[in-house]
């Protein structure tokens, strides 16, 4: 009786407070069947196999990812994603982005993306890709030497929050061609070299478009 009596009360508890699923991205992905990205500052393609230069001037300016694919069958969720994001002067915090479901009764962005403080420089906008709509939020904040970008995107869904956060630290002297602390060491070209439209936000945009909803 005592055990019937205590499902109740946790059934009643997750009823009134919502639920919050962060899922784990490292259990659910799979080979991306060699689908073939490139990204550069100003594009962005996708083919199976070869690259062309269709739209690119100088291939060589052009990123190339080799991509897996994020599947969460139980909510209904997927994207595909580059297995390897990030170099020695910039890399996400957490990789594969962290995914989180949330319920309607709670806050997207105080729950999803806990990094996005609204009253604190954050910007929000409405965007669409591919026919699904978004809220995007980003905010920047510097510490230790450090940038830390937080390009947060929510959506909903059948009384759900779709949330896929990217926290991104890259460092701050790597800007404008510039070298940091990062001048005469091994990385000095690598850091003179990053492009954050390049490396950073045209693939983050490119793995949002691959979002789809599979129920």
């Amino acid at each position: 009786m005592k055990k019937i009596i205590v499902i109740i009360l946790s059934i009643l508890i997750i009823a009134t407070l919502g639920y919050v699923v962060v899922l784990n991205n490292s259990t659910i992905t799979s080979p991306s069947q060699a689908t073939i990205y490139c990204v550069s500052n100003n594009c962005i393609a996708q083919q199976s196999g070869a690259l062309t230069q269709e739209c690119f001037k100088d291939i060589n300016s052009c990123t190339v990812y080799d991509w897996k694919i994020f599947i969460d069958e139980q909510n209904g969720i997927q994207f595909k994603y580059p297995e390897d994001f990030g170099e020695n002067v910039w890399r996400p915090i957490v990789w594969p982005p962290k995914t989180t479901i949330v319920s309607e009764n709670q806050d997207p962005v105080t729950v999803g993306c806990s990094n996005i403080q609204l009253n604190n420089g954050a910007t929000e906008k409405d965007i669409s890709i591919n026919n699904i709509n978004y809220k995007y939020y980003f905010m920047s904040d510097v510490g230790a030497g450090s940038v830390y970008n937080d390009y947060c995107y929510i959506t909903q869904k059948d009384q759900k929050y779709y949330v896929v956060d990217f926290n991104i630290r890259y460092h701050s002297g790597c800007y404008d061609g510039g070298c940091g602390a990062y001048c005469e060491t091994p990385n000095e070209i690598e850091c003179r070299n990053f492009n954050l439209i390049r490396d950073v936000e045209n693939p983050i945009k490119l793995i949002m478009s691959t979002v789809v909803f599979i129920k």
